[in-house]
């Protein structure tokens, strides 16, 4: 049996954004799944009181080595050339400069991808907002299927039917962001009810 909290679940699915961007262009749909269902039943335990996400350092990290490969490369062609082709290098220089740009926005400056997730016994708290465990009726993971697991969201739905989404694209975890924050939320979440 279908339950009021799925149903509204598939609404959030159907009423995304990016949905139909995507279902035109690839095989795998786009998937909503609560938490619960992607922990598992396998017994999660932890000795810590509180869980803080932050994003990936070592994202950050990776794509500054590739600026200073891609600058390296550059300057170490510009030196053993006699003459320079302008046209190349300036060419080459701006899509360094667009990737730094970028890389800075995303990483630095975009309010949707930088937040902090914390997740204790009080509920979900993303940056300065608190949902405390009786204001949530479920969580899920909205899943847009890709390379390296896709991108996914962090679905946040209350009791009175809104619901609060959240991109995870900058956090990272070896088991799979997805799989470590259900875990991390199914820990503490109280057992609720399904309606």
């Amino acid at each position: 049996m279908v339950t009021k909290t799925e149903i509204r679940l598939q609404e959030i699915l159907n009423e995304d954004d990016l949905r139909d961007k995507v279902s035109k262009y690839s095989l795998n749909k786009p998937a909503i799944k609560s938490t619960s269902s992607i922990a598992g039943s396998k017994n999660f335990t932890t000795d810590k009181t509180l869980k803080v996400f932050r994003k990936s350092k070592l994202i950050i990290f990776l794509v500054l080595i590739l600026i200073g490969m891609m600058l390296f490369a550059v300057f170490f062609s510009l030196l053993k050339q006699k003459e320079i082709n302008q046209g190349g290098l300036a060419v080459g220089l701006i899509c360094i400069f667009i990737f730094i740009l970028n890389f800075l926005r995303q990483f630095f400056y975009d309010d949707n991808l930088n937040f902090t997730i914390y997740i204790d016994n009080e509920g979900i708290q993303i940056d300065e907002t608190l949902f405390n465990w009786n204001q949530i009726k479920e969580t899920a993971i909205l899943n847009y299927p890709g390379k390296g697991g896709g991108t996914n969201k962090l679905i946040i739905l209350l009791q009175d039917d809104t619901y609060w989404k959240y991109d995870l694209t900058n956090f990272y975890s070896f088991e799979g962001i997805a799989k470590t924050i259900s875990n991390y939320i199914e820990f503490f979440k109280p057992k609720l009810p399904t309606t």
